[in-house]
């Protein structure tokens, strides 16, 4: 028995290899007001622009900013940028400066002097770091932004910024992994979790930052009102490592999803072929470019992958791209540029060419922000990162992508919940507790954060529900009341939806290939598996109140459903929901 959950530990452990996947794997700044040449560290006069700040960083002490005879508030967001793209990274200081952040510029080349050993050089900036992280406003984030890509070559200049290792130790394997990482940089007292929201702009020249700066900025633009801002887009690929290992996986995955917030739309698109999430192969591809492009939160991949591909739909023993990296023409996204989080292998190995990341994110029809891997993950600690990471964004609701992804590391390693002890005692059958705490917190290090960490995020505002009885028969009727201060001439969905682990309309047999009717089958059963709803009312909302019912399907299946509301004002947005027993 030990011998076969040892070999099944084997087997829950990657997520990634043969899954038919396609690829292999200074200081200085300018003052606001004064104009100071970047780069010079001997200035100490005080710039200041809009709400916000950016402070020369000259002084005595290389390890503390010299804020001057008064001061300006304290640095809350600095920027470390290669010397080429010094002046672009000012741009993006000047416009953070704008949005109220307090900015600090310092240049690599300023910092590491001689200095060509990576590990030293990466002290030296995190040295600096801490000076600011040090005087801090502890009421306030603090952001690092990382302007320049990494170097392989195992030597570092003013050209390139360092990156950090970290030493992944099992007792059950042999060879130490080891981990290219950013975390370092925010992990500034040594106790694995961040102090501060780090993210990398990993771009080699001028008109790169600036672009991505462009971008950002249409990001932050006033947002469109629309189902988008409630809206998680998920697809996932296929394990593909035998019945037990996938459907424990698929559980596992469930479970997560019916935690997430019911204030939020949740699709999946699953490369299965056996699934009801399934799209037709051929237009697989498509389907997940339809999805990013409409809009949403957040778009979330889990699956296999590599530095340089996704995974793949096999169908009949035919591979499909879930997502084509060769054709990113068609990314077009209207009214929402998502958040996008890729839990997987590898795929965002930046310092090795590069990544299906740094693709993304350069790309500017793509996103602004995207998280992902720099080595081979494990399905464990991407269980409970993708987890944590769900629960942080839509229950926390934290202001920018850099504080939900800190958030989301530190609960990895904090938190302790009926769910988590699941997790744990699934895995902990075939990997010592100490191998499991090890796993947690490598992926710390592992999985990094490309784009700007002060990206804004937008979420609808708040609408109070209340749903009575609040244990109704089936076939009953609701009385739903919403209250919205504040929305005027809003129009109000109101849907009744079961648990997102439950699909309660009717699927379709799915005929072999080559006969007729298989498209439309799998289309239909694609429909029905991702639409939750039960009971919809759309309704006005007339002095930020709402009364409404709500029919109860009769012959609905007994258990805990979901009063879901969303108001949409035109220029605003509300949502909520609240929680129903059908008996």
């Amino acid at each position: 028995m030990k011998n076969a959950l040892r070999s099944l530990a084997g087997l829950l452990l990657v997520a990634c290899g043969d899954s038919g996947a396609a690829g292999e794997s200074q200081v200085g700044s300018t003052s606001g007001s004064g104009g100071t040449e970047v780069g010079s560290s001997t200035d100490e006069s005080i710039g200041s622009s809009g709400t916000g700040t950016t402070v020369p960083t000259g002084g005595d002490d290389p390890g503390v900013p010299d804020m001057g005879p008064s001061g300006p508030p304290p640095v809350d967001y600095v920027i470390v940028t290669t010397d080429p793209l010094a002046a672009a990274a000012q741009r993006i200081a000047d416009y953070r400066g704008e949005t109220g952040h307090v900015v600090a510029v310092l240049r690599v080349g300023e910092i590491i002097g001689a200095a060509t050993d990576p590990a030293t050089a990466s002290e030296a900036i995190r040295e600096r770091v801490r000076g600011y992280h040090d005087l801090r406003d502890p009421e306030r984030a603090m952001f690092l932004l990382l302007v320049g890509d990494a170097d392989d070559s195992g030597t570092v200049d003013a050209t390139t910024i360092p990156t950090s290792t970290y030493e992944l130790v099992l007792e059950s394997v042999p060879a130490a992994q080891v981990i290219t990482t950013d975390h370092r940089y925010a992990d500034l007292d040594d106790d694995d979790l961040p102090e501060l929201a780090v993210g990398r702009l990993p771009a080699d020249s001028e008109a790169a930052v600036d672009a991505y700066l462009a971008k950002v900025k249409a990001a932050e633009a006033e947002a469109i009102v629309g189902p988008w801002n409630r809206r998680i887009n998920m697809f996932a690929g296929s394990y593909g490592q035998g019945p037990l290992v996938d459907s424990l996986i698929e559980k596992l995955v469930n479970a997560v999803l019916d935690e997430i917030s019911y204030d939020f739309d949740i699709t999946m698109t699953y490369a299965s072929q056996d699934s009801p999430y399934v799209y037709v192969p051929e237009d697989f591809s498509d389907q997940v470019y339809a999805r990013i492009n409409e809009g949403s939160l957040l778009v979330s991949y889990i699956g296999h992958g590599s530095a340089d591909s996704f995974d793949q739909l096999i169908w009949s023993g035919v591979p499909y791209p879930i997502l084509d990296l060769n054709a990113l023409d068609k990314l077009n996204i209207t009214h929402r540029s998502p958040i996008v989080t890729l839990i997987a292998c590898a795929m965002g190995a930046f310092d090795q060419g590069e990544s299906v990341s740094e693709v993304l994110l350069a790309d500017p029809r793509g996103p602004a922000a995207v998280l992902s891997s720099t080595e081979d993950s494990d399905v464990y600690p991407n269980t409970i990162f993708v987890r944590e990471l769900g629960l942080a964004i839509t229950g926390e609701r934290p202001a920018t992508a850099g504080e939900a992804f800190m958030r989301a590391k530190q609960r990895v390693i904090s938190q302790s919940d009926s769910l988590r002890a699941q997790i744990d005692n699934a895995f902990g059958l075939t990997t010592s507790d100490a191998d499991l705490d090890a796993l947690r917190r490598s992926h710390l290090y592992m999985y990094t954060l490309f784009g700007d960490p002060a990206l804004q995020i937008r979420y609808p505002g708040r609408a109070d529900v209340t749903a009575t009885p609040d244990d109704v028969a089936a076939g009953g009727m609701l009385k739903v009341e919403v209250s919205a201060p504040g929305l005027s001439g809003a129009q109000v969905r109101v849907a009744l939806e079961s648990p997102r682990s439950q699909i309660l309309h009717p699927l379709v047999p799915v005929p072999a290939d080559g006969e007729l009717g298989r498209d439309e089958a799998i289309l239909a059963n694609y429909a029905a598996a991702n639409d939750k709803s039960v009971a919809v009312v759309v309704a006005p909302l007339a002095d930020g109140a709402l009364v409404t019912e709500l029919a109860v399907p009769p012959g609905l299946p007994a258990g805990t459903y979901h009063v879901k509301v969303y108001a949409d004002a035109g220029v605003d947005d509300a949502f909520g929901s609240t929680a129903v027993h059908v008996k």
